[in-house]
């Protein structure tokens, strides 16, 4: 064995050690705080404030009755057992450098921090803002006026979609289309067409936006404007709902409405695809394969859907386009079940029903990666009950 080979991999637990214990001192010095110390801290700062009711009867029974989605996973630990769904109020806070906050910096994460030692929640966690990478750069630039719009390295389309372009549609509701020619909207990008094309029908061009993880220097902010998700990935509130059809959705007028059917292709594929599309062009479905597609495209697909079937999965954060009455059938693995889009359902008065395969399977995240297998009579019964 030549020696390299023997060191590689005692390097990388070396490293990943020296790392780990790097972020476990960073936390000695860097406070995390949670969203209701960070509400607290911010409270005479607040440009916009709203809270949504709770959305009551939220219950669900997949259609062979056998299971329940764990719906009560949209809340937060200690209402778990409670039969409402509760929100946290929505806020945009401006925060200008004083006497309170000395200073106000960005993580290459996009978490803000305030004072060099207290980290702000704005999204659900600020464990990425104890993240080494970048943390240690020596060169720092300051910005007049910074948007903080995110403050994880990770995402996909449903994040980007119901979390950060949220906050930016709610940040420009209080100070206008004109705030993106005044300010530099600094997070973390995601680097995908989708992000492009959201960012271009917002007004907000390329050279407003800095990419904090690959940059070689520190953010500085003279002036700070930054806005909450709640604190749970599923949970987007019913007026963030609203604000993004109000921002993206177009009118339609008197365009046919189709039964359309979303395959996957990179996870949760469709051992029994064959026998699924069989049945469904029985019923008329026109197959929407899983290619890259603009964004108009993809708003113009639900918007004019009638009935949806799809696999459990990011493209169906687009149900958020869809007319109240349109009818979802959504499709699981047994072993990873999500409330997500059975909430946007529930909100945008969607007629919702799902199928589980039938593994037994215990809910676990690593599940994600699973195909499945749907019983094709119990597809066809649901599908003659939601048609008639």
């Amino acid at each position: 064995m030549k020696f390299a080979d023997f060191w590689k991999p005692i390097q990388f637990q070396l490293n990943s050690r020296l790392s780990n214990w790097l972020v476990y001192l960073m936390g000695f010095w860097r406070k995390s705080l949670d969203h209701q110390a960070t509400s607290q801290l911010l409270k005479d700062n607040i440009v916009y404030q709203q809270q949504q009711e709770p959305i009551s009867d939220f219950v669900f029974e997949s259609v062979d009755r056998r299971r329940t989605i764990p719906w009560n996973s949209l809340n937060n630990l200690d209402q778990l057992y409670q039969d409402d769904i509760i929100f946290e109020p929505e806020y945009v806070w401006k925060v200008d450098v004083n006497d309170k906050f000395k200073t106000l910096n960005l993580c290459p994460s996009g978490t803000v921090l305030v004072n060099q030692n207290l980290l702000l929640d704005l999204d659900y966690g600020t464990a990425a803002g104890l993240k080494l990478k970048g943390q240690f750069k020596t060169k720092e630039v300051e910005y007049p006026l910074v948007v903080a719009p995110w403050s994880h390295f990770f995402g996909g389309y449903f994040s980007f979609v119901s979390l950060v372009i949220v906050k930016l549609c709610r940040i420009e509701q209080v100070f206008g289309k004109e705030i993106w020619r005044s300010a530099k909207v600094c997070y973390p990008l995601f680097k995908t067409q989708f992000e492009t094309e959201y960012l271009q029908k917002l007004g907000i061009d390329q050279d407003h936006l800095i990419d904090t993880a690959n940059i070689d220097y520190k953010i500085k902010a003279k002036s700070l404007i930054i806005a909450n998700n709640q604190s749970n990935i599923n949970r987007v509130s019913p007026s963030d709902i609203q604000l993004l059809r109000k921002k993206f959705l177009s009118p339609v007028v008197n365009l046919p409405k189709k039964r359309i059917f979303f395959p996957r292709r990179s996870k949760r594929v469709l051992e029994n695809e064959t026998e699924i599309r069989q049945l469904l062009q029985e019923f008329d479905f026109e197959v929407i394969e899983d290619i890259p597609r603009t964004v108009e495209e993809q708003i113009a697909i639900f918007q004019q859907a009638a009935v949806i079937v799809g696999v459990h999965g990011a493209g169906l954060t687009n149900l958020l386009w869809c007319d109240p009455g349109t009818k979802v059938i959504e499709l699981f693995y047994s072993g990873y079940t999500k409330a997500g889009f059975y909430y946007f359902c529930k909100v945008l008065g969607l007629d919702y029903s799902c199928i589980f395969d039938d593994a037994i399977a215990i809910e676990h995240f690593t599940n994600q990666f699973h195909n499945l297998t749907i019983n094709v009579d119990t597809l066809r019964k649901e599908l003659l009950r939601v048609l008639t």
